[in-house]
């Protein structure tokens, strides 16, 4: 298995997914009662906040013509 490049759209995917999480995490630590209502109501929607953002920017930085895969 080859790792991705770092000037790729999948290692540029993964960076924002993981930037992401951690703003998302700041957030939360800021705030505790948005903390308590996400794991209150909507439990299921954390993921898809972080993996959304790194679909997202790999869909976007694919189709860039300057942005090799691999």
């Amino acid at each position: 298995m080859r790792l991705p490049r770092l000037d790729s759209a999948t290692w540029r995917a993964i960076i924002t997914a993981l930037q992401t999480l951690g703003s998302f995490l700041v957030a939360l630590v800021a705030v505790p009662e948005v903390m308590e209502i996400v794991t209150q109501y909507y439990p299921a929607f954390v993921p898809i906040i972080v993996t959304g953002a790194g679909v997202i920017s790999f869909i976007i930085n694919l189709f860039r013509k300057d942005v090799k895969n691999y």
